[in-house]
């Protein structure tokens, strides 16, 4: 790893933190099939798959730190240090954020009505929808430096970004319909699983929320620029 980033670094900043983003996506990545398993009740799936999403986890952290450790004190970029460090620890977070819901699943046998399978999918895409415009902006990231910011890329990402923060909006109409669906059955689920799940959720959506931090990051990265 260390020399991969290493070589990399040699050309651009952005190539580890595509590689970064990369590990953080195999991450989310495992949240839908862990969901799956929970509405079926198949809590050893889950657990097996939380520990995989952990194991993903830890890679993102390698990375990071290695982009930490590698990152030079000047960069000739239209970007800063500070902000190309900022940029990584929202982007980290997400991968935070899948690893944190794997572990609320764990901590106990929680009930999942079937009942609910709709409305939590419907919360989940939109969430997956948010981070996958993530990964988008992180594409363009290498094209917008390269460009130094040209008005097409830079109105292509702004677009980017704009869609970014929609998504994530939608994502908070979606989070209060499960939580409304979740009461209207609350005599199938013990007090328990009902502290479980609005805390799921509640992690759940701070996913979409650090991507759309990422997002606010790179906005702020272009007024600078």
């Amino acid at each position: 790893m260390r020399g991969i980033l290493a070589g990399l670094f040699a050309k651009s900043p952005f190539g580890p933190l595509s590689e970064h983003m990369n590990a953080v996506k195999k991450c989310v990545n495992l949240l839908k099939p862990m969901f799956e398993a929970l509405i079926e009740q198949d809590h050893e799936r889950v657990e097996d798959i939380a520990n995989q999403i952990s194991k993903q986890e830890h890679e993102a952290d390698i990375i990071k730190n290695e982009i930490r450790n590698h990152l030079p004190k000047s960069i000739f970029l239209p970007v800063s240090r500070t902000d190309i460090l900022n940029f990584l620890r929202e982007q980290d977070a997400i991968a935070d954020d899948a690893e944190d819901v794997g572990v609320l699943l764990t901590v106990r046998k929680t009930n999942l009505p079937a009942e609910l399978k709709d409305e939590l999918f419907a919360f989940l895409d939109k969430v997956l929808e948010t981070f996958e415009l993530t990964v988008r902006v992180n594409s363009e990231l290498k094209l917008l430096m390269e460009s130094s910011f040209g008005t097409a890329e830079v109105e292509k990402v702004l677009k980017l970004v704009d869609e970014i923060g929609h998504a994530e909006w939608e994502t908070d109409s979606h989070q209060f319909r499960l939580a409304q669906k979740m009461f209207e059955m609350e005599q199938k689920l013990s007090p328990g699983d009902i502290i479980i799940l609005l805390n799921v959720f509640r992690q759940v959506a701070r996913l979409a929320d650090h991507a759309q931090n990422v997002g606010d990051l790179l906005r702020l990265m272009i007024s600078k620029g």
